[in-house]
């Protein structure tokens, strides 16, 4: 199964029209794909770039085996009392965050540990998110239990990317790694403040998964 075929229906989140007023539509601006940097565990780690949704030459070779998925229900704040408001329904999580403030958003996932007789390799994570411009993602870390071991930063990523697999919420772990404990994904997501306070300060999530491959 690819979820490049994933599709999703879901409505906006229901707000009053005062407070909260629909984003302007999506891909209106052109969009630049740069590179990002992070750094393996260890004190020694060098500094590598990867970029939003690629495919390297190691993953090509690679045959695909398993993916995992959850629910945008399931995500959690780390800071609470930073968040104005919370909304879950059937599409998933609407998160109001308080202005002028950040929060990291947090996503488990169970993984198989075995798959005839080996342990499959982390290849790429996805996570589906509808947001503004005054609640961008600035980071997305992957965690192997309490290690993180892929972490993509000075991230600025916004607008309707929670119906279907793209180049904005794709996440490709340039060096398949095999994950030995949890795995879990960490979503930083700034509210800046804005005197007009136009757009509102909302992301949603629908869903997020990983790719494994042997």
């Amino acid at each position: 199964m690819s979820y490049d075929r994933v599709r999703i229906r879901l409505s906006p989140p229901l707000r009053p029209a005062s407070r909260h007023r629909r984003p302007p539509t999506p891909g209106g601006g052109k969009r630049r794909m740069i590179g990002f940097p992070f750094s393996l565990p260890g004190e020694n780690a060098k500094i590598r770039h990867m970029k939003l949704s690629t495919s390297s030459s190691a993953i090509k070779t690679m045959t695909p085996k398993t993916m995992v998925c959850v629910h945008g229900n399931i995500v959690q704040p780390e800071y609470p009392d930073k968040i104005e408001e919370v909304s879950r329904k059937g599409w998933g999580t609407t998160f109001w965050g308080k202005e002028d403030t950040s929060n990291w958003f947090h996503i488990p996932l169970s993984l198989p540990n075995m798959l005839d007789g080996g342990r499959p390799k982390l290849t790429k994570v996805f996570i589906f998110f509808h947001n503004t411009s005054r609640s961008p993602i600035t980071a997305v870390h992957i965690y192997d239990g309490p290690i993180v071991i892929r972490a993509f930063d000075n991230l600025r990523l916004a607008g309707d990317h929670g119906r279907a697999h793209d180049r904005a919420n794709g996440f490709t772990v340039d060096s398949p790694v095999e994950v030995q404990f949890g795995l879990g994904l960490s979503v930083s997501v700034q509210f800046p403040a804005s005197p007009e306070q136009n757009p509102p300060r909302w992301i949603l999530f629908t869903t997020a998964g990983a790719e494994f491959r042997v």
